[in-house]
């Protein structure tokens, strides 16, 4: 196990300061880390911004709960809002089933993920799922949870596709062979192909989770949530991407979940794309397995 001491650093000097405090306290009991449950099966981590689809985002989730296998499992809430524009008795619902912080807008969803990562290593579900609050496509997402089990490893929520380290889509994304090397302490072949689950929508396990070194996640943090100005913002040329909200590191991570969590394998996005519902899908497809590592 890697060893997990010395302060978390991130753009907030301290884990507790990246929170900020509600400005409305929510009608229902307001959870903390000390009323978890100590033994959960499943944890579904949401990160949301936009204040005009609360009522969507709860049904949605509404919906996913009582979906046959994470019904079963009991799925305990984590709520991440970076909207300031939110009061918190909107978040009854996620209240009542988990629990609700509020974060400053930097880093997209790839920040909060690797934030609460780091935060719950010693405290994590069997498995957790991460998502941005507002799936893109909702039938996709309970298609893809119909292939959830116990032995599965990563397992992919939304679109596939294939890049290489270099190249994603016709793009050209930096960082990504650093983070290959970082992560997995070997060089990426620049012209081979490796399965991208896409849009921060995946299923992991905690033997994933802590497979990686620590301080992989302590780099990405800071990496992904660094200030406007700070010169990882203007080391490259997409110009769309150059804020502290909207990084292209934060792009960058988005296509490395599957390097991160050893899940390469390209033939993953072709069995995939080939399951048009649950039917026609193996328990196997869309995934790495816990159980079968030597196909990942």
């Amino acid at each position: 196990m890697t060893d997990r001491q010395g302060p978390l650093q991130s753009r907030c000097s301290t884990p507790q300061r990246a929170f900020t405090t509600a400005t409305k306290q929510s009608k229902h009991f307001r959870r903390s880390a000390s009323d978890r449950p100590k033994q959960r099966k499943l944890d579904i981590v949401l990160s949301h911004y936009w204040a005009s689809n609360l009522q969507q985002v709860t049904e949605i989730w509404k919906q996913v709960s009582s979906l046959p296998t994470i019904e079963e499992s009991k799925p305990y809430f984590f709520m991440y809002c970076k909207s300031t524009k939110v009061p918190d008795e909107d978040f009854d619902w996620f209240h009542e089933h988990g629990e609700v912080q509020h974060l400053d807008n930097v880093g997209r969803e790839s920040h909060t993920f690797v934030l609460h990562m780091l935060l719950n290593l010693d405290d994590l579900a069997d498995h957790t799922l991460f998502h941005q609050a507002i799936p893109d496509n909702v039938h996709l997402l309970k298609q893809r949870l119909g292939l959830f089990g116990p032995s599965t490893g990563l397992l992919a929520l939304g679109y596939m596709g294939k890049c290489t380290c270099t190249t994603c889509w016709l793009h050209h994304i930096p960082k990504v062979r650093e983070i290959w090397a970082m992560a997995r302490q070997s060089f990426c072949a620049p012209d081979e192909d490796h399965a991208v689950f896409m849009r921060g929508a995946f299923l992991v396990s905690s033997h994933r989770i802590r497979s990686v070194p620590v301080q992989v996640y302590k780099t990405l943090l800071k990496y992904s949530g660094s200030p406007n100005g700070h010169w990882v913002h203007t080391e490259h040329s997409e110009d769309w991407a150059r804020s502290s909200s909207n990084p292209l590191s934060a792009h960058v991570l988005e296509r490395t979940w599957n390097v991160l969590f050893d899940c390469l394998d390209p033939d993953i996005v072709d069995v995939c794309e080939g399951c048009t519902d649950e039917d026609s899908c193996l328990p196997s497809a869309c995934q790495c397995s816990d159980t079968n590592t030597d196909s990942n």
